[in-house]
């Protein structure tokens, strides 16, 4: 056997004897084992670490989301505003309750896409509402119709030459998706209006409007 202990054999030229050139086995293990308890222990250590990090890094998520629906709760409280033309501030108003007062074109109106309710696929009718005293325009939510209304005759039911107060509250205008293929192509000067977008794009739908819009939009809570 080989009594404990691993490795080479050489013969000494002088005695002739067989000399077993190794460490003994044990002493080995020793080394590896303690080379395992220091890997772990590392690990453990940058595991515990990133962990703890993750978990501040959570509760701070938390706090802005808490601070941000306090902050959104606190506006929605206060009394509504009536817009115009000019803002000098849009981020002090969002989140306001707003009233406007104008007129609807619908030759500028467009639909924001798969905007279902109870499963039933459907669409948001935006349509500008332009200001009563000709300093602007405001994009409208309106609000969800069915698919099948979905069609020029069907949004053409929900059209008036009146002029209108409307009420509703102050949105921040929603972001186009980072793969750029995903996003809405915002048509070139000359071209075709498009109709039908993936999301409110109050920059993009500038682009094919032919008066300044306010760079928010009205989420309509009551309709005229």
């Amino acid at each position: 056997g080989d009594g404990g202990f691993g490795g080479r054999a050489t013969i000494d030229r002088g005695s002739g004897n067989v000399m077993l050139l190794a460490r003994p086995l044990d002493s080995v293990d020793d080394s590896v084992t303690r080379l395992v308890v220091v890997e772990v222990g590392a690990t453990a250590f940058i595991l515990g670490a990133v962990c703890i990090r993750l978990g501040i890094w959570q509760l701070h998520r938390l706090e802005e989301r808490r601070a941000r629906v306090a902050a959104i709760e606190g506006r929605l409280a206060e009394p509504p505003i009536e817009l115009g033309g000019q803002l000098a501030d849009s981020e002090a108003i969002l989140y306001r309750h707003a009233t406007a007062r104008g007129q609807f074109d619908p030759s500028h109106e467009v639909v924001l896409l798969n905007r279902n309710r109870d499963d039933e696929p459907g669409v948001h009718l935006v349509t500008p509402l332009r200001f009563a005293d000709g300093s602007g325009a405001i994009l409208v939510d309106r609000g969800w119709l069915p698919i099948e209304e979905d069609t020029p005759a069907g949004r053409a039911a929900y059209s008036t030459a009146d002029i209108v107060e409307v009420s509703g509250v102050v949105r921040e205008p929603e972001e186009e998706p980072r793969w750029a293929f995903l996003a809405d192509r915002t048509p070139a000067p000359g071209e075709t209006p498009l109709e039908e977008w993936r999301v409110l794009n109050v920059e993009g739908i500038q682009a094919q409007v032919p008066y300044p819009l306010l760079p928010v939009y009205l989420e309509l809570s009551e309709a005229p």
